[in-house]
């Protein structure tokens, strides 16, 4: 049976919404396990009255967390103990687990992604990809959104690599475009970085369209923007509080409507079809790129619905032999 291993810490709202997720998860497919890594106190207290399969779960006992004030080094040595250090080397030891879901802290999912669990070759450290909603109800893959703050533009051509071999796993789209972030469409156009990774990107096979400025990202006509993990954090925090932004504007005007009113209800219908576009709750976490198996990040503020999105997804490239698929693009 192939299991998903969950590192139960580093959610806002605690680690039963966490759990929770898990059970979610594993009521509604028979044929997965979920290995919980925590307190096993903690993790047994809670289950006591909740409704499960025991057979399918496994508890491992991890009693320490990184929390998101620690260094990510930590994980090597005073928090070797920690659910993230635990869960990371079930997931590299035991041939049943496919894939790892984490809320806890990026920069040591990450550190413990490249020195614990190990890179794909030539790789030296994983991109962290993103999904962020368009106006025509697609979803672009960002890439990176955070993880390498200043990139080479060889990594830039990897992304790119990587983020076309992503969105034909999880979106089953056959040939994905993929964009460059950039100042302007030329050719040409941008820094010493963007202008020499643009020559790179031409030269790797994927459906290169050029550069693409920041208005073009969501419009749902690239399937794959690359870029430096500094500029896709600004990029995706950006376009979170745009969405936060839009319901807030609408809310106030409700307050100012009589409820049972015509421009109440299509209002109130316009507020509803935001929050389910922005959600980010019902579309997973941001996938690591580069690894050897497969790992989501959870967002920090994850709920219960956050955890079983991040599992599905996992479970999604899994059964597409994702890992495998990466590691051959990257080797071409």
């Amino acid at each position: 049976m192939k299991k998903y291993i969950i590192d139960i810490y580093g959610a806002d709202k605690g680690y039963g919404v966490v759990i929770d997720g898990a059970l979610d998860t594993l009521k509604e497919n028979e044929d997965i396990g979920i290995v919980l890594c925590g307190d096993e106190e903690s993790i047994k207290t809670y289950l006591s009255d909740k409704s499960y399969d025991a057979n399918r779960i496994t508890i491992v006992h991890a009693p320490e967390e990184i929390t998101n004030h620690e260094p990510p080094t930590v994980i090597f040595d005073k928090k070797q103990n920690s659910s993230l250090a635990v869960a990371i080397k079930i997931l590299k030891e035991d041939e049943d687990a496919v894939a790892l879901v984490s809320p806890g802290n990026t920069g040591a999912v990450l550190v413990g992604s490249i020195f614990k669990l190990g890179m794909s070759v030539p790789l030296k450290q994983p991109a962290l990809a993103s999904m962020l909603p368009c106006a025509n109800g697609k979803l672009v893959c960002l890439i990176d959104c955070g993880a390498n703050m200043d990139c080479k533009p060889s990594h830039l051509a990897k992304f790119a690599v990587m983020g076309s071999v992503l969105m034909k796993c999880r979106s089953d789209i056959e040939n994905p475009t993929v964009g460059l972030l950039s100042v302007g469409r030329e050719e040409g156009k941008g820094n010493v970085q963007t202008k020499e990774a643009y020559n790179l990107i031409k030269e790797t096979g994927v459906n290169f369209i050029g550069n693409v400025e920041g208005n073009d990202v969501l419009t749902g006509d690239i399937d794959v923007v690359v870029c430096d993990g500094f500029s896709g954090n600004v990029l995706m925090k950006n376009a979170e509080a745009n969405g936060k932004v839009a319901m807030k504007f609408i809310d106030e005007i409700l307050e100012n409507e009589q409820q049972g009113s015509h421009t109440y209800q299509v209002l109130s219908q316009l507020r509803e079809r935001l929050f389910l576009t922005f959600d980010f709750n019902s579309r997973g976490g941001a996938t690591f790129l580069g690894v050897n198996k497969i790992l989501i990040k959870a967002h920090g503020s994850a709920n219960s619905k956050t955890i079983a999105a991040c599992i599905g997804q996992a479970r999604i490239l899994e059964s597409k032999g994702f890992s495998d698929a990466i590691q051959t693009a990257l080797s071409i």
